[in-house]
């Protein structure tokens, strides 16, 4: 992207009426994607990008009460003004036309709410520069483009060596031992049962019958 520079100026006298163009009859200076139409006087800005003109005018006189009033106006709404209370002299203005989407036209039109007649006493009347800045405006944003194919996984690197272990930290403070809770009272001896009732003693079994005595041996001879 070159450099953008305009300079135009008028030379012939004469003047221009309340609301119309300033019409530069010739273009000093010409560089890049910008051109100038000397019938109406209108600048064409064919390229995005942040412009700084600077321009004056020589007054004769102005048919008005207002002094003298320019400014520049743009087809997307700029409206930079330059004035000056005295009729007679010289009108000087600056203003920067930031260009969002080309193309874009501009003019010097007079706003002095009455005719503006240009100096019969020096040579050029009206003057222009203009200069693209050397940042430009950003464009919009293009559609995103199509995923790529992944890569193949990469050989997987060598695992690093493990970190000294870090010195163990202190032990905390023990805490204090709680309070004994109180001892629960003692409960209540239960009462003694009643002693139950002696059983009867059971009857005498029977007495079993004596058996008999067996008979006496003979006694043995005396040896």
């Amino acid at each position: 992207m070159g450099n953008i520079i305009l300079q135009i100026e008028r030379l012939s006298t004469g003047s221009v009426i309340d609301g119309e163009n300033v019409l530069f009859e010739s273009v000093v200076y010409s560089s890049g994607n910008i051109s100038y139409n000397s019938a109406t006087g209108a600048i064409t800005f064919n390229e995005v990008g942040r412009y700084v003109v600077n321009w004056w005018v020589a007054t004769q006189s102005v048919s008005s009460t207002n002094g003298a009033i320019f400014a520049l106006s743009s087809s997307q709404g700029d409206l930079l003004e330059g004035n000056s209370p005295i009729k007679t002299g010289e009108v000087v203005g600056i203003g920067i036309i930031d260009v969002i989407s080309e193309p874009v036209t501009m003019s010097l039109i007079n706003l002095s709410n009455g005719t503006a007649f240009y100096s019969t006493i020096v040579p050029v009347k009206a003057t222009m520069v203009i200069v693209k800045d050397n940042i430009s405006s950003t464009g919009a944003t293009g559609t995103t483009g199509a995923t790529g194919v992944t890569g193949a996984t990469g050989v997987t690197g060598v695992t690093g060596a493990t970190g000294i272990t870090g010195a163990t930290g202190l032990t905390g403070v023990t805490g204090l031992t709680g309070a004994t809770g109180p001892t629960g009272s003692t409960g209540v001896t239960g009462a003694t049962g009643a002693t139950g009732v002696t059983g009867v003693t059971g009857a005498t079994g029977l007495t079993g019958v004596t058996g008999l005595t067996g008979a006496t041996g003979p006694t043995g001879s005396t040896g």
